[in-house]
């Protein structure tokens, strides 16, 4: 009867070895599918990540292309206020000179009106 046991839980002993050795070989598989995926994955990321920093270097570039013409921009604005600020002094002076020319004539008709009234 001992036998007979011993015999029963050798067969369980087996039986539950071969159920075991099973889930390893379904864990072994399911583990070496999991793997491909996160490294499908991970190379997914990387292809993803290497296209936005192309899209980032050509973003610097626009970036410093609109920088330059913006320094440009600037200089033309600045050499545009120089050139308005000379014409600005030279109206100046026309305006100055126009007052003097205009007290110039007012002297001169006022004197040409004094001669004739002198004479008159």
């Amino acid at each position: 009867m001992e036998s007979e046991k011993i015999a029963v839980l050798t067969d369980r002993i087996d039986a539950l070895t071969e159920e075991v050795n099973a889930i390893n070989a379904m864990m072994k598989q399911h583990t070496q599918q999991l793997d491909g995926n996160i490294e499908f994955r991970l190379s997914a990321v990387e292809r993803q990540l290497l296209a936005l920093q192309e899209q980032v270097a050509g973003l610097i570039v626009k970036v410093a292309v609109l920088e330059e013409r913006l320094n440009g921009l600037v200089a033309t604005v600045t050499q545009m206020q120089l050139r308005l600020a000379s014409v600005e002094r030279r109206l100046a002076r026309m305006e100055f000179t126009m007052w003097g020319l205009a007290v110039m004539q007012f002297i001169l008709i006022a004197g040409v009106y004094g001669l004739i009234l002198s004479h008159g």
